[in-house]
């Protein structure tokens, strides 16, 4: 896999929304896609990272991870839950249809705003 954009193109359903969703991360702020592990890492901001689920699985999905905690929650969707990641200070949604598509840039778009507005130095 050489970057986001071929990775997501392996899916069917779900392709369009992903490639949405990373240019709009792409919008925010300067910075590129890294795969680390299996998830690829919005570099060098760190606010968001995708997980693209889709060739051993039956159901396709793109797993978002964010940073913010449980500030996030102020935005949360019916359409799309929030859950707690891996990490505290991280919350995770699985993208699973088209529909969740605005309720997924939202939780982007705020993520963005709470890492901005954090104090340098901190991660």
């Amino acid at each position: 896999m050489k970057n986001l954009y071929e990775d997501l193109g392996n899916m069917s359903k779900l392709a369009s929304v992903g490639t949405a969703l990373a240019q709009f991360v792409e919008s925010l702020t300067e910075g590129e896609f890294k795969l680390e592990s299996r998830e690829w890492v919005y570099r060098p901001h760190n606010f968001v990272t995708f997980r693209v689920q889709s060739k051993r699985r039956k159901s396709e999905k793109i797993v978002l991870s964010l940073s913010g905690g449980t500030a996030l929650h102020s935005v949360e969707s019916p359409h799309l839950k929030l859950w707690r990641g891996r990490y505290p200070t991280y919350r995770s949604c699985d993208i699973s249809i088209p529909r969740q598509l605005a309720a997924a840039a939202q939780y982007i778009e705020k993520a963005f705003e709470l890492y901005r507005s954090r104090p340098r130095g901190r991660a």
